[in-house]
């Protein structure tokens, strides 16, 4: 399996931030037409999907706030 770097980014409550670089492994996602994408990419490109096809049905998608993604 392939390893990159990553960079995990911490911010305290005060707003410093703590940089720390970590050797992880790369996921990747195989369709069935036998293409791969990274993980990050592919998810991106289904929520790019669902965006367009639920505003072609007339529908807003709203950004969720940070405080609820982050359970604040």
């Amino acid at each position: 399996m392939k390893r990159a770097t990553f960079f995990d980014i911490y911010a305290n409550d005060t707003g410093e931030l703590k940089v720390v670089q970590a050797k992880r492994t790369e996921v990747t996602v195989t369709l069935s037409d036998g293409t791969s994408h990274e993980l990050y990419a592919f998810t991106s490109q289904v929520l790019k999907y669902w965006r367009d096809y639920l505003a072609s049905l007339g529908l807003k998608v709203r950004r969720q706030p940070f405080a609820q993604l982050s359970g604040k």
